[in-house]
């Protein structure tokens, strides 16, 4: 064998041993996420890499993977914070709707209470005189004008406590509306940071899609497949070339969420 093919022929040996060597000797990357959470259960089940170049995108998605279960959790934080607004408004609306009912109900007894006053006091006009000219007198009103009128102003203090009631009832309930808008907007947010995330990792690993879903529970799977198909069929093929390399770290960089 001719002197150069003799050479090129060991160096092809060298480099198939090499590669043999890589992929006898290679392992992931140590785990640091802790026993449970989304990443350690993905990098259980994900297939151990063949290739240097493998590893390398491995340990990108393991972060991307990070970012999207902290997104998951602040989803279900935001899930939880709806929940409970959502019951407390509903709870509001129907004290709103009693102290309503119970508005009506007190208007109705002032103007029977009104009405009962003013057909006594039409009745016995010489009396009400009589007690106007005695005004200093304690005893000049009769005890059935003193009754009627007792009435009248209790119904009155009950309207005034119960239209209070109702502004108080309302203030809350505006807030609620500030409230939920802020809740919206921080799920908005956070279902973004999701898409944007999930899209990475499409892109970066379509192979590892399954391995995700196989162990995330069903609260985590609901968000992620409300998310996911528009990742797929948006992930062209040259685009995990795009986002290897620095740009990819800068893409993850921008896919932290803000601290709070």
């Amino acid at each position: 064998m001719p002197l150069h093919l003799r050479h090129r022929h060991h160096l092809n040996l060298s480099r198939q041993r090499t590669r043999r060597s890589c992929r006898l000797h290679l392992s992931k990357p140590a785990l640091t996420a802790a026993d449970g959470s989304l990443v350690a259960r993905f990098y259980a089940a994900a297939p151990v890499p063949n290739t240097l170049e493998e590893r390398q995108v491995f340990i990108r998605v393991l972060k991307i993977v990070g970012i999207v279960e902290r997104v998951l959790a602040a989803l279900t934080v935001l899930a939880e914070r709806f929940r409970r607004h959502t019951e407390n408004y509903g709870r509001r609306m129907a004290a709103k709707l009693d102290t309503d009912y119970e508005l009506d109900a007190c208007r109705a007894q002032r103007a029977s209470a009104k009405e009962k006053l003013e057909r006594w006091m039409s009745n016995h006009k010489w009396q009400v005189v009589t007690a106007r000219a005695l005004r200093g007198s304690d005893g000049a009103k009769p005890d059935a004008w003193r009754a009627l009128i007792t009435q009248f102003e209790a119904c009155q203090r009950r309207v005034q406590s119960m239209k209070a009631t109702l502004r108080s009832h309302q203030v809350y309930l505006d807030n609620f509306a500030d409230d939920e808008a802020e809740l919206k907007g921080q799920q908005a947010e956070a279902h973004q940071r999701l898409r944007s995330a999930l899209g990475s990792f499409v892109a970066m690993s379509p192979e590892a899609v399954g391995p995700l879903m196989a162990v995330s529970q069903a609260d985590e799977c609901e968000w992620i497949n409300a998310a996911m198909p528009e990742m797929v069929s948006a992930a062209g093929p040259d685009l995990s070339t795009r986002l290897d390399g620095p740009e990819t770290e800068k893409a993850v960089a921008r896919l932290r969420p803000s601290p709070h």
